[in-house]
């Protein structure tokens, strides 16, 4: 898991998210 900017990790998160 490589270490981001927890609001880039949120925005990943969001992304994933949508496409479930």
């Amino acid at each position: 898991f490589m270490f981001i900017e927890v609001e880039e990790q949120l925005e990943l998160l969001l992304k994933v998210v949508a496409l479930l």
